[in-house]
């Protein structure tokens, strides 16, 4: 018997699972396999790692061969270019050997740099680990960062105040990769998404109260729209963008305003 049809990938039982969603009934076979603790999914990552071990332990070295070779070709140190924001230029460095970037700021008038993230410190004892943003308040004083530990792309909301280094204790699970600070740097927009993983509902949060009171500003209700935030170039306004792939709608917030709605600056309008 050939060697290739001696290892059989496996082949995942099917189970199928009925969703409806808008009138619309949709089966999927393999729904099983998210559930991470299940036994039976276990056993199956494991019997695909043993079909992957047996087919590729015929190349012997070559795996390790060839990633050394395309490590030899990266420059495994690297600085950013420096940018200015608010009273601050900001950098980000990797070094050689590291697997994450290190971000740095100093003052305007000051010349050393200050450490006030680093990835790898983060990364440590984790499994998996993705950055899914830095992002500074106003007044230099916040940061807001979300990580992914699980690597389901679905990331947790923290803050830090950067003059002391100290973790303010809420936390926001299960957000997107996306979000955004108003004028004054006490309330943090961000977004949650739904079972099929679109962004879809944008939540207020005022610093220092309690999670439950995060306040939802808008909810897009057509399962073909995404929905993101960002602010104007000048941070006078925040939009709030519903897009598809052939139509978009904005609305607009002051980025000053402590609350109020967004109002609709471009209605959508299909293609």
């Amino acid at each position: 018997m050939s060697e290739d049809r001696q290892h059989q990938p496996p082949v995942a039982r099917e189970f199928p699972v009925k969703h409806k969603h808008h009138g619309i009934v949709r089966v999927d076979p393999w729904h099983w396999l998210r559930e991470r603790e299940n036994p039976r999914v276990l056993a199956h990552l494991e019997a695909e790692n043993a079909y992957t071990e047996a087919v590729m332990s015929r190349a012997g070295n070559l795996p390790e061969l060839l990633f050394a070779e395309l490590v030899g070709r990266i420059e495994e140190s690297n600085i950013s270019a420096p940018y200015s924001k608010g009273d601050y230029v900001y950098q980000s460095r990797i070094e050689e050997g590291q697997n994450y970037r290190s971000y740095y700021r100093k003052r305007r008038d000051q010349e050393g740099w200050s450490l006030y993230f680093d990835a790898n410190r983060e990364a440590a004892g984790q499994a998996y680990f993705d950055l899914g943003f830095l992002d500074i308040s106003p007044d230099g004083r916040i940061l807001a960062y979300a990580t992914d530990t699980g690597g389901d792309e679905l990331y947790t909301l923290r803050f830090r105040d950067l003059d002391s280094g100290r973790e303010l204790p809420q936390v926001f699970e299960e957000v997107s990769a996306d979000g955004e600070w108003d004028a004054s740097g006490t309330r943090y927009y961000f977004i949650r998404e739904d079972e099929s993983r679109r962004p879809y509902r944008i939540f207020r949060y005022k610093l220092g109260t309690p999670p439950s009171s995060a306040e939802l500003v808008y909810e897009e209700p057509d399962p073909l729209f995404y929905a993101g935030i960002y602010k104007s170039q000048d941070g006078r306004y925040l939009f709030i963008s519903s897009e598809s792939k052939e139509t978009t709608e904005l609305r607009y917030l002051p980025s000053e305003a402590e609350e109020g709605p967004f109002r609709v600056l471009l209605p959508r309008r299909e293609g």
